[in-house]
C-alpha cells in the first residue's frame, strides 16, 4: 500500500480531520435548529460518554506493543485478536464515536449530534480501511480469517473462535499511561457543557475543574514513576497488584460521581439507595 493512498493520508491526519469534522458539524448544525434541551438528553449523552471512555480503556488495555496506537504510521508486530478485538476489529474508534456523540448529545443540539455521528462514522471507516489493507498485506490469510469472523464496528451476538476474553492480558497501567490526558479533556468538556446547560453552577464548575486537574496531575506523577515505584509491582505492569493504578480509578470514579450528583442529585441519591 502506497504512502500516497488517500486512506493512508486520512489515517496519518485522523486527529486533525476529526477536530475539523467537529467544527464543521457544529457550524452546519446552526442552520438546522433541532434541539432537545431535556434532562434525558443530557443523561443519555453522559452515559454514552462514559461508555466511550470504558470501551477505549478496555481496548487500549488489550493493545499490544509495536502497534500503531496513536502514532501517525501504520505498524504491527503482531495481530491483536483478544479482549474487545474479538468482538469488533476497531474498538478504539467505536469508543471515540460513542464519546464524541455523547458529548454532542449532552449539549441538547440534536442536529450537531446527528451530523457528528455520521461524519465521524465515515471518517473512522475510511481510516479503518487503511489499517485493514495494511494488516492484510502484513499478515495475509491470518488477518483475512479474522476479518471474516469479526465485524468492523458493531458487535454481533454470534460465536467466533476469538471470543475467549483473556482478562489476564489486560494491562491497567498501560490504560492510565495512555488515557489520562483523554479522560481529563473529555470530563472537562462534560463539566463545561454542564455549566452551559445550567446543570452545574460556576462554583461547582470551578470545583470540578480543580478536582480533575488534581487527578490529572497525580496521573502525570504516576506516569513518571519515581524509583520507589519502579522497584514495586507497577514496574512489571501487573494490574491486579498495582495499588497506585487502583487509587487513580478511585479518583476518576469520584469525579464521575461528583458530576452526577451536581447535575442530577435525585438520580444520584436513588442509585446510592439502590446500591445500599
Amino acid at each position: 500500500m502506497m504512502n500516497g493512498d488517500w486512506r493512508v493520508v486520512a489515517f496519518e491526519r485522523r486527529a486533525t480531520i476529526a477536530l475539523g469534522v467537529v467544527v464543521v458539524a457544529y457550524l452546519l448544525s446552526l442552520c438546522l435548529p433541532l434541539r432537545l434541551y431535556t434532562v434525558n438528553s443530557f443523561v443519555t449523552g453522559f452515559a454514552l460518554l462514559l461508555l466511550g471512555i470504558t470501551v477505549r480503556a478496555l481496548a487500549i488495555g488489550f493493545g499490544r506493543p509495536g502497534t500503531s496506537g496513536r502514532g501517525r504510521r501504520l505498524k504491527a508486530d503482531s495481530l491483536n485478536t483478544t479482549g474487545l478485538y474479538a468482538w469488533v476489529r476497531n474498538p478504539v474508534y467505536l469508543g471515540n464515536l460513542c464519546a464524541g456523540s455523547g458529548l454532542a448529545l449532552m449539549t441538547g443540539n440534536l442536529s450537531f449530534a446527528s451530523l457528528l455521528i455520521l461524519s465521524l462514522g465515515a471518517l473512522y471507516r475510511i481510516v479503518s480501511l487503511a489499517e485493514e489493507s495494511f494488516l492484510e498485506e502484513r499478515f495475509g490469510e491470518e488477518y483475512r480469517v479474522y476479518k471474516r469472523a469479526v465485524p468492523a464496528f458493531i458487535p454481533l451476538p454470534v460465536s467466533n473462535p476469538y471470543k475467549k476474553l483473556s482478562w489476564g492480558q489486560w494491562n491497567l497501567n498501560r490504560v492510565f499511561k495512555r488515557e489520562h490526558d483523554t479522560w481529563y479533556l473529555l470530563l472537562l468538556l462534560a463539566a463545561g457543557i454542564s455549566i452551559y446547560r445550567g446543570y452545574l453552577s460556576l462554583f461547582w464548575g470551578v470545583a470540578v475543574f480543580l478536582f480533575l486537574s488534581l487527578c490529572w496531575a497525580l496521573l502525570k506523577l504516576t506516569k513518571r514513576r519515581p524509583e520507589w515505584i519502579k522497584d514495586g509491582p507497577c514496574s512489571k505492569g501487573d494490574a491486579p497488584e498495582c495499588g497506585l493504578s487502583y487509587l487513580m480509578v478511585f479518583f476518576m470514579g469520584l469525579t464521575v460521581g461528583l458530576l452526577l450528583f451536581v447535575t442530577n442529585p435525585d438520580l444520584f441519591l436513588s442509585l446510592v439507595r439502590r446500591w445500599l
